[in-house]
């Protein structure tokens, strides 16, 4: 309210795409423009535990059959569309390949059969559930949570969406408690070195972070993907972005999390009056030039 009533100078962190139809309305009125930029993150990548603690939980998710499948069953058409009005891309970090058909031959190959309420069951004979449990931290995250729900129960999976305060959230999260939730990674910035390993394997993360005092082992893949981050946080810039691109290839072989979107583009707000506002780049840019902005 106070954005489309003018009252606010510039904004990044409150202003999503799915506003845009009404910051779009009342722009002239509020005295406002609304400039678009590309996000510094993946803003909704979607991650199981590899490592929760459910040993039927775990044989299932770290099959890489699985996690193609799922892959497979996500319609990215759909989601751009739905839910980023087209300002996004399909990510080329995974295959983007919608095939429904193949997921569930997937699926029918590890041995998920289907019970007599029609979802498949796990190892243990039970109905396999991926429970989604996210904090809506950003407008993005709840709606693409509902659309996956519907995509991945194509497959005849049982999913499940939990909202919870984002306080609890980062609670779960580092008691390994999470079985599947949704949050931005920060793709775009290779230096951060941010792939998600604290969603997907958060006990394999710990190892890695205390060099092997605490946390689980991880298996030699992920110990591989580990050592291609450090060539990333190690290289000079020139180096840099290329052993980043290993980084990418290695988790398109093996599914580790779902980057399904990519160059997403984000709304900024801006008083009218304002001068120096950048024509492109990222929007964390922009905001992060705020000491150059003045008012004409």
């Amino acid at each position: 309210m106070k954005i489309i009533s003018g009252e606010v100078d510039f904004a990044r962190e409150a202003p999503s795409l799915a506003k845009m139809p009404l910051y779009k309305e009342n722009e002239e009125k509020g005295g406002y423009h609304v400039p678009i930029f590309k996000m510094q993150v993946t803003p909704t990548d979607i991650h199981l535990n590899l490592t929760h603690k459910d040993a039927a939980w775990r044989k299932v998710v770290r099959d890489i059959r699985f996690r193609k499948a799922l892959n497979m069953a996500l319609d990215r058409s759909e989601i751009i569309d739905a839910i980023y009005y087209g300002f996004a891309k399909p990510s080329e970090a995974l295959d983007s390949t919608l095939n429904l058909e193949e997921a569930n031959r997937l699926l029918d190959e590890m041995g998920m059969k289907k019970g007599a309420d029609g979802y498949r069951q796990g190892p243990d004979g039970k109905k396999f559930t991926i429970p989604f449990e996210i904090a809506p931290m950003v407008p993005d995250i709840v709606p693409l949570a509902e659309l996956v729900v519907e995509m991945w129960g194509k497959l005849g999976l049982h999913v499940t969406m939990k909202t919870i305060d984002s306080g609890l959230w980062g609670t779960r999260n580092v008691a390994n408690e999470l079985k599947a939730t949704i949050i931005w990674t920060h793709t775009p910035l290779w230096y951060a070195g941010d792939v998600g390993q604290g969603f997907w394997g958060p006990l394999w993360d710990r190892w890695w972070r205390t060099n092997g005092k605490e946390g689980e082992e991880p298996p030699q893949e992920v110990k591989e993907l580990y050592k291609l981050i450090n060539e990333v946080l190690v290289s000079s810039p020139e180096d840099a972005i290329q052993a980043y691109d290993k980084v990418l290839n290695h988790i398109g072989q093996h599914y580790w999390y779902f980057i399904h979107i990519q160059d997403v583009q984000q709304p900024i707000i801006a008083n009218a009056k304002l001068g120096n506002i950048p024509k492109k780049g990222l929007a964390l840019a922009v905001a992060l030039s705020a000491e150059t902005f003045f008012f004409k």
